[in-house]
C-alpha cells in the first residue's frame, strides 16, 4: 500500500466519496426498508435507532453498540 501513495495521494477526494457512495448504493437490499414495517416494532426500533446512531456519528461501532445494547433490553 505505501508503494501505491504518490498515485492514490492524487486522486480527488470527491472522486473517492462518490465511489464510496455507489458501493454502498449497490449493496443495499432496498426491501430491507419494507421489512421494518413487517417486523414487531421493538425489532424495528432496533433497527432504525443502529442506522440512526451510525449516520449521526459516522461510526458503525456506535452503532452496533447501540443496537446490542437495545436488542439485550
Amino acid at each position: 500500500m505505501v508503494l501505491l501513495k504518490p498515485w492514490v495521494s492524487q486522486l480527488p477526494v470527491a472522486a473517492l466519496v462518490a465511489v464510496r457512495m455507489m458501493v454502498s448504493a449497490s449493496t443495499l437490499e432496498w426491501r430491507s426498508a419494507e421489512a421494518v414495517l413487517s417486523h414487531p416494532k421493538l425489532l424495528s426500533l432496533v433497527m432504525i435507532a443502529t442506522v440512526a446512531v451510525t449516520a449521526a456519528t459516522d461510526n458503525l461501532a456506535d452503532g452496533v453498540a447501540v443496537g446490542v445494547l437495545l436488542s439485550g433490553v
